[in-house]
């Protein structure tokens, strides 16, 4: 099994993708390659200033079964029911989605920080991707997998899997062979 990490439309940071790379690698220990192909955002996903995140979710290609696709964008994402989303991953499918839009700190007034951005990127793209390795939402708060519902909910957890959440990755891991 593998991560291809794609870009989607412009990023203001494209340093992000060559660092989540490392990051998913060193957390998730599976092959992860960035896609030097940048995605179109898909016009159709585009809601007044804001875009649907699962229609661009849905229209990431996939090429085998044993991939799993990230895409990365710099667009503010939303899902009916949701004002906004940091992201939107198939549970136990192949493909996961973040931007970026709202994890920069001068979207919530903080001054510009690439350390903290790059921090945030990475809880994100580890917490999608796991769901797509069947890792659901985890009650505690230090763990990757805890559910963001604010930025700050983002700050407070680890990049990392708590112990429970570890072992259940590692047998589906197995089991996915």
């Amino acid at each position: 099994m593998r991560i291809i990490i794609h870009q989607i439309g412009k990023l203001n940071h494209p340093d992000v993708l060559s660092h989540i790379q490392r990051e998913l690698e060193r957390i998730i220990s599976l092959p992860c390659f960035v896609d030097e192909e940048v995605l179109p955002l898909i016009p159709e996903a585009k809601a007044g200033e804001r875009y649907n995140a699962s229609i661009i979710l849905h229209n990431l290609p996939v090429k085998g079964d044993r991939e799993r696709v990230l895409g990365i964008c710099d667009v503010d994402l939303f899902v009916p029911g949701f004002n906004f989303v940091f992201g939107e991953a198939q549970f136990m499918g192949p493909r996961a989605l973040v931007s970026l839009f709202r994890l920069y700190p001068q979207f919530w007034g903080e001054p510009p920080n690439d350390t903290i951005l790059l921090e945030r990127a990475v809880k994100e793209a580890t917490h999608e991707i796991g769901h797509t390795l069947g890792l659901r939402h985890c009650p505690n708060k230090r763990c990757v997998m805890h559910f963001s519902n604010s930025i700050w909910d983002t700050d407070i957890k680890s990049a990392l899997f708590c112990p429970s959440c570890e072992a259940q990755l590692k047998k589906n891991l197995l089991r996915e062979g």
